[in-house]
């Protein structure tokens, strides 16, 4: 790849020494870019509890925004296998 585009693949789909990777169509392409920025927000949460022996309020906060986010995209790409427990973990948070 070059500047971002990709060299039209031979017959065979593959380009030269080129394993063929799949298209990922828009809504997935958002779901993965968002779940994982999500995932490293809630990553660096964990991080700072460890380091500061307790959540602060705005490392809760953080963590919150980050699971709201990350239940938002699931729900977006129909995912229930990460719907529910999300949905179990903001109750638990929200006090409902």
């Amino acid at each position: 790849m070059r500047l971002g585009v990709r060299p039209k693949p031979a017959p065979g789909g593959q380009t030269a020494g080129q394993a063929v990777v799949p298209a990922v169509d828009g809504r997935e392409a958002a779901f993965r870019n968002t779940s994982s920025q999500c995932l490293e927000m809630i990553a660096g949460c964990f991080e700072r509890m460890e380091n500061e022996g307790a959540a602060t309020p705005p490392v809760q906060a953080t963590y919150l925004r980050g699971l709201k986010t990350l239940s938002a995209a699931a729900q977006y790409r129909n995912c229930p296998e990460l719907e529910e427990p999300l949905a179990l973990q903001l109750r638990i948070l929200e006090g409902r």
